[in-house]
């Protein structure tokens, strides 16, 4: 199968596809957009973070999507990125924290310690503090907020775009199995458009 021309396009703000908003509406814009001339590459699916939506709640988008969207296994992307071999190297590939000597085993410590605090999961979710239940269920993008911010006393801020593409590439080029569920997902998207 050949992928030329296609691209992997940001939506602007997944919110709006949720019930409080008009999803049909949403749907159908993105849709036009992608079927014009040159706007966008046409709209083969969408691929969300499942976050805190209900079972129901994502059949209900899929069903009003015409089963263009998908959901990824985990809450939300960054739980992917959860690799302190990765937070690690963003670390030492800032300048600014060179003066700082923050270790593996501080960051597995960090993790450890915060990782079941009612901050980053549903408490609901912690009686059998199961580490796949936590992969999937914990917030990740404010779990690494915290830790950047700890780990650096305040120095450094976590961006989620800036340094979820580095610990990404990270996890592609040394732990790229970690990113199996992305793959599959893709891979079923990008063929079922064929």
């Amino acid at each position: 199968m050949s992928l030329m021309g296609t691209s992997i396009v940001a939506v602007v703000n997944t919110g709006d596809f949720h019930k409080k908003k008009n999803p049909d509406l949403i749907f159908s814009i993105y849709e036009k957009l992608s079927k014009g001339k040159g706007l966008l590459p046409p709209a083969i699916g969408f691929i969300f973070d499942s976050e805190k939506l209900s079972l129901k709640e994502k059949e209900d988008l899929m069903k009003k999507s015409n089963n263009k969207v998908i959901f990824l296994g985990r809450r939300m992307f960054e739980n992917y990125l959860l690799k302190p071999k990765a937070i690690l190297n963003v670390f030492e590939n800032i300048p600014e924290l060179n003066s700082f000597s923050i270790s593996e085993s501080q960051i597995i410590d960090w993790l450890e310690k915060n990782k079941w605090d009612k901050k980053y999961i549903d408490q609901k979710l912690t009686k059998e503090k199961k580490d796949e239940i936590w992969l999937e269920q914990v917030d990740g993008a404010k779990i690494l907020a915290s830790l950047f911010s700890d780990l650096t006393q305040q120095l450094l801020t976590f961006d989620k775009i800036k340094h979820s593409v580095s610990l990404c590439n990270w996890v592609i080029e040394n732990s790229f199995e970690d990113l199996k569920d992305i793959q599959l997902i893709l891979s079923s998207t990008l063929h079922s458009s064929k």
